[in-house]
């Protein structure tokens, strides 16, 4: 089967996702990236196709390209795709308008799986530290187009699939939009039960930012451990999660790898993990916590519900003081017993994907 990839994204949870399924996708396919940017391995591809956008310095220029320069390079991307005539096409988010323009242009709607990962978050919930600033909300009202773009986009395919029951949700209700679920990586297994040795060291993983819930994190340990490791780059709230955790009297122990054997390692060196996202649509690396032994903590919000069951393979919960209570019971316990409930398998995200083009897309060309 020849198959089309599309995506615009920076390295996370989303890329990954291509990527590891990547592995299993080749396998007996003819596989060609169209991006903007080559940050798949080769040995994954049969073909890459990239293209330029130039780089904007400010939030105007930005907009500008968004709408014109970004628009017309989709419909050129589109065009290119349509001539090779693929089995299917697999089209991820966009780092800029988050559903890519080329969803409008493609001509076989028939072939295209989207890839809906979350809704241009910005203008649906507070994000940040200083949503309501002044600078922020006249940021908003210039990029308020991209919604829009974002919202349409997305409407112009048919065929959709989402990480969670949480980002499906969501895409009915800001986009009216139906889709299925396949958990990305995620592979559930008869409970196992495990005994670990709890040595009451604490990790957090994702960019330093309020969106990854380290602020929540920071003032559920204040006064009741004193160390806290994140794994993740530093963004522009860098400064204010330090000045935080200074001010609680936590010491940050900040971690950067992009390395995923690296990544599993340093897992496997702590107990517990807090999964205090906000909103998180899935949580791919609560799940990789979760499959590397980790006692998961997390709030009751989100796709995290989806992953970790309460009393099972982690706890939930609802408000800060319920996370503070379950943070020092745990921290009393020198071992931990839970079950194992999950495992990561991308084969058999692969598998789900491809058995859903087998019974929804390829059955109605056949048809047709």
């Amino acid at each position: 089967m020849n198959i089309a990839i599309f995506h615009n994204l920076e390295s996370g949870g989303a890329l990954n996702s291509i990527i590891f399924s990547l592995n299993h996708l080749k396998q007996n396919n003819k596989i060609d990236i169209y991006c903007f940017k080559k940050n798949i391995p080769k040995n994954l591809v049969d073909n890459f196709y990239t293209y330029r956008i130039k780089k904007t310095k400010n939030i105007f220029q930005n907009v500008f390209q968004i709408l014109f320069n970004l628009k017309k390079t989709n419909k050129k991307i589109a065009e290119d795709i349509d001539k090779k005539n693929y089995d299917l096409i697999l089209v991820f988010p966009c780092l800029l308008t988050q559903s890519p323009y080329i969803l409008r242009y493609l001509n076989n709607k028939e072939k295209i799986i989207y890839f809906f990962t979350e809704p241009k978050r910005e203008f649906y919930e507070n994000t940040s530290f200083d949503y309501w600033s002044l600078k922020k909300i006249l940021a908003r009202l210039a990029r308020l187009p991209i919604k829009y773009i974002d919202k349409k986009n997305c409407r112009s395919v048919k065929h959709i699939i989402c990480n969670s029951k949480f980002t499906a949700k969501n895409l009915k209700k800001f986009y009216n939009k139906k889709s299925v679920v396949i958990y990305p990586g995620l592979n559930p297994i008869k409970p196992k039960k495990i005994t670990i040795k709890n040595n009451k060291k604490i990790l957090s993983v994702g960019q330093l930012s309020k969106i990854k819930g380290h602020d929540f994190s920071i003032k559920q340990i204040s006064g009741i451990s004193k160390k806290l490791a994140i794994l993740g780059r530093d963004t522009e709230e860098t400064k204010q999660i330090q000045k935080l955790a200074s001010q609680n009297k936590i010491l940050l122990n900040l971690i950067k790898t992009e390395n995923d054997i690296k990544k599993n390692q340093i897992y496997k060196k702590y107990s517990i993990y807090l999964a205090n996202n906000l909103n998180e649509p899935f949580g791919i690396t609560t799940l990789e916590a979760t499959s590397n032994n980790c006692l998961v903590l997390g709030k009751k919000e989100g796709g995290t519900p989806e992953i970790i069951k309460d009393g099972i393979n982690g706890f939930l919960y609802s408000n800060m003081k319920e996370a503070r209570k379950v943070l020092k019971d745990v921290l009393s316990k020198d071992k931990l017993t839970f079950y194992q409930t999950n495992t990561i398998n991308w084969k058999y995200t692969s598998d789900k994907i491809l058995e859903y083009y087998n019974n929804n897309i390829n059955n109605e060309i056949k048809e047709a």
